[in-house]
């Protein structure tokens, strides 16, 4: 019953009970003496009711061994909340952090694409030759600007790089533009490159490089013997009617041997200059008739000057000569002459070979140790090394798997100028008999 009467809220049980006549009032606190009918304690203060009681508990503070652990717990509540607050601020910038980092990453990316690509366009635009390389012309360039590019701004250009314009060479075989620029100030080729490969509207530029006629001095003492070795004594008509280009220094039109060889004439360099013996001989190995006799006697010879007097002939000249030769439609082109790379001619050369033309070059004389030379080892050339009277290979020919085939070049009787004739020695002379 007490429980029952507790959970309703009631602190004081007070049981009545008529025994004797007289109530009797029990409470918490214990028995109320008879004689306090109006319930005082008998302490003399009136005993508190139920509802009394449970405010004054409620207003009783709580014991002081607890309030040491309260306090505690609130310390400890406080510093959990900052330890929070504090690992919060930690991982926050943590996070700023890696987000600056990854920002500064894909940045760093960025600029590096971007300079990739500026490098990439410069090594397209133009290659600078090695710092050894010396088979140029020294402060001279090849240059193609940018199509739609006006006078106006090819002479701001000019200007700029403090450079000369020397030539305009149209290239049919490519459709491109190719203008010789020359610096007065002695600045190297390299820093000319560099410079020029710097400007958006140059689309190629280049060392104006040079080659050399790949010829031999012949030891005198060997006799006649090339069409022999090539089995080709009894082809009297050989050639019947094929042009074949030789781009070579002038060839003396006057010999004896070569009357009625030469169809046509282009001269790539344009200053005047005596018939020269290099060129005599490679148009005497292909289309010679007389006394001495060539591979092909009955060919036609386009006779393309591209080589100086002092037997050097540089970039511009050979391009202007190929490209003339293909638009004459030149079935052969014969180049006895080697050198370094030359992006510009091996452009011109896949140009030629899409047009079906044969391209015939020497390999070189510079030795069996020799790197490859240019453009026999340019793709789709054939390239050609000299042969002994044993049918060795000459000493001096380059080799290398570029290398396709072999013919006599050495100690070779062939026209020479002022109606001569020398001896010959040389991949040169090889070619001309594979042309």
């Amino acid at each position: 019953m007490r429980k029952i009467l507790s959970r309703l809220g009631f602190s004081m049980i007070v049981c009545v009970v008529a025994l004797s006549g007289a109530p009797v009032v029990w409470a918490a606190g214990g028995e109320v003496p008879p004689g306090s009918p109006t319930g005082e304690s008998p302490y003399g203060a009136p005993a508190p009711t139920n509802l009394q009681s449970r405010i004054e508990r409620r207003k009783i503070a709580p014991p002081a061994r607890l309030r040491p652990r309260q306090e505690a717990g609130k310390i400890d509540r406080a510093a959990q909340r900052q330890a929070r607050r504090e690992a919060q601020e930690r991982l926050e910038r943590r996070r700023e952090a890696a987000e600056r980092a990854a920002k500064a990453r894909r940045e760093a990316a960025r600029a590096a694409a971007i300079r990739a690509a500026a490098l990439r366009a410069q090594r397209a635009r133009g290659t600078p030759p090695a710092a050894s390389e010396t088979r140029l012309r020294p402060s001279e360039i090849l240059v193609v600007t940018r199509p739609g590019l006006s006078q106006a701004a090819i002479d701001a250009l000019l200007a700029r790089h403090r450079l000369t314009a020397v030539e305009v060479a149209p290239i049919a075989l490519t459709g491109e533009t190719w203008r010789l620029w020359r610096a007065d100030d002695n600045r190297t080729t390299r820093a000319l490159v560099l410079e020029l490969a710097r400007e958006s509207a140059v689309l190629r530029v280049q060392p104006n490089f040079v080659y050399a006629l790949a010829q031999a001095a012949a030891s005198g003492a060997m006799p006649q013997y090339a069409l022999s070795h090539l089995r080709a004594d009894g082809l009297a008509g050989g050639g019947e009617g094929v042009r074949v280009a030789v781009v070579d220094s002038m060839i003396d039109e006057r010999h004896p041997d070569l009357h009625s060889a030469i169809e046509a004439t282009f001269d790539a360099v344009g200053t005047a200059v005596a018939p020269h013996k290099h060129g005599t001989a490679v148009a005497g190995a292909i289309a010679g008739h007389g006394d001495v006799r060539g591979a092909a006697p009955r060919a036609k010879l386009l006779a393309v000057r591209a080589f100086d007097a002092n037997a050097q002939g540089a970039t511009l000249a050979v391009l202007k000569g190929v490209d003339w030769a293909a638009g004459e439609k030149a079935r052969i082109i014969n180049m006895s002459f080697a050198g370094p790379p030359d992006p510009a001619l091996a452009r011109a050369l896949q140009a030629a070979l899409a047009r079906k033309i044969l391209l015939i070059a020497a390999a070189g004389n510079a030795g069996a140790k020799s790197p490859p030379l240019y453009p026999a080892a340019d793709p789709g050339v054939i390239a050609v090394a000299a042969s002994d009277t044993a049918d060795g290979v000459y000493a001096g020919s380059v080799r290398g798997p570029h290398v396709r085939l072999a013919a006599p070049g050495v100690d070779v009787l062939l026209p020479s100028v002022e109606g001569k004739y020398d001896l010959e020695t040389g991949t040169s002379v090889a070619a001309g008999f594979v042309s």
